[in-house]
């Protein structure tokens, strides 16, 4: 005789309440909240087959039918990690990729003190995972480095959070992806997609002693949202990663966005409340605040990443939380810093004609200088000289163009 569909469903679900002791939820090692998978077993990791219907029904994730999202948007609910063990987070668009690219990142900072320490990481709304990739980054050594794990998860709506320098994941996900450390974090689809609950521990970040590596990386995206460039022709057509990145700290409820707020810092992690969470919408069209390029003309594709001399393409002029001027891709160690202390300090994007920098390696010795000449609004000529004071006039060769 053929059961009646309540009848399978109702089945379903009693098999679920078994299936959740393999869940990637919370231990008894780490309980995390209180109405974590131990105490309500229909919060647990749920897993989907590869054919992308549900194996068990979905209404554990999400109202039944279509998600409608006006009404039900992705709102973070709970804390990613507990602020308390947080130093500072880094406001998004700030200079990485080893200091050659604008980045969509908030860098995560744990508190002194901690190294070697498992500080669970919780998935903050309900989400699905997506992707995953295990790996070393080059340069990483090769004995006392944690391999690292970059995640990827759908929260519905458009909405996908990214994580990158996790240092261990939960079971669930375990069971899906490749183990096998890999020499890229580039992040690949798992073959079977697992679901969880806002509160369910997802990871651990380690952090490692004094002079090893200091933060991990969130990422959000949000398809809604278009951020505005002063070429926005170019974004569009390398597809630029940051065109949809939002900050991660504004889906989270009103009191856990202000905790997270408060600890916006630097990306040295040294924290600067009221600073706000940066964009990645640096430029201002006419200054040389924001991101710059060798070429004007630019075809769909691949964005260039190339250095000639002391001159990188693309080029960052951003300002940080601290007031510090941030040239990126730039000299020979790809990071040009002028202090506010500096007597030469001007904001970017009060700068409309030309000006010269001086570098001060030491507070009193200035040695080096780097000259920027607006030719147009979205034309810059760039001349650095890693020597010496500034000169009376821009230099007649030896400097670079930009366009927007």
């Amino acid at each position: 005789m053929r059961l009646p569909k309540l009848v399978l469903v109702l089945c379903a679900l009693g098999a679920l309440f078994y299936a959740c002791k393999d869940s990637g939820g919370p231990t008894a090692a780490d309980p995390g909240p209180a109405d974590s998978c131990l105490a309500d077993t229909t919060l647990c990791a749920v897993p989907i087959d590869t054919t992308g219907q549900d194996s068990l029904p979905d209404t554990t994730f999400h109202p039944p039918g279509p998600r409608n999202c006006a009404t039900h948007p992705a709102v973070f609910t709970e804390y990613l990690i507990d602020p308390s063990l947080v130093k500072g987070v880094a406001q998004i668009g700030s200079i990485g990729g080893a200091n050659t690219e604008l980045v969509g990142r908030s860098y995560i900072f744990p508190k002194d003190g901690q190294a070697g320490q498992r500080l669970p990481l919780r998935a903050p709304v309900a989400m699905r995972l997506r992707g995953s990739k295990h790996y070393r980054p080059d340069g990483a050594p090769t004995t006392g480095y944690i391999p690292d794990w970059s995640l990827m998860f759908d929260a519905d709506c458009g909405v996908s959070l990214e994580f990158y320098h996790v240092k261990d994941v939960s079971d669930s996900i375990k069971k899906v992806s490749d183990t096998t450390v890999h020499p890229s974090s580039n992040w690949e689809i798992v073959p079977r997609r697992v679901e969880f609950r806002a509160g369910d521990t997802i990871g651990w970040y380690v952090p490692a002693a004094p002079g090893g590596l200091a933060a991990f990386d969130f990422i959000v995206r949000n398809d809604s949202v278009v951020n505005r460039f002063a070429n926005q022709a170019r974004y569009l057509a390398y597809n630029s990663n940051i065109l949809h990145v939002v900050c991660p700290y504004d889906l989270f409820v009103p009191a856990k966005k202000a905790a997270y707020y408060d600890l916006i810092s630097s990306v040295g992690g040294i924290p600067y409340p009221g600073a706000g969470c940066g964009t990645v919408s640096r430029d201002s069209l006419g200054t040389p605040a924001g991101q710059w390029w060798f070429d004007s003309a630019f075809t769909p594709g691949s964005r260039p990443l190339r250095k000639e001399g002391f001159y990188g393409d693309p080029m960052q002029v951003i300002t940080g939380p601290d007031s510090t001027i941030m040239i990126g891709h730039t000299g020979p160690n790809n990071d040009i810093r002028f202090q506010r202390s500096n007597a030469t300090w001007k904001k970017p994007e009060t700068l409309t004609t030309e000006w010269c920098y001086q570098v001060y390696p030491t507070p009193t010795t200035p040695d080096g200088w780097l000259w920027l000449r607006m030719d147009r609004a979205d034309k810059m000529s760039v001349a650095y000289n890693p020597t010496g004071t500034c000169p009376s006039t821009f230099p007649a060769g030896g400097f670079k163009t930009y366009y927007r």
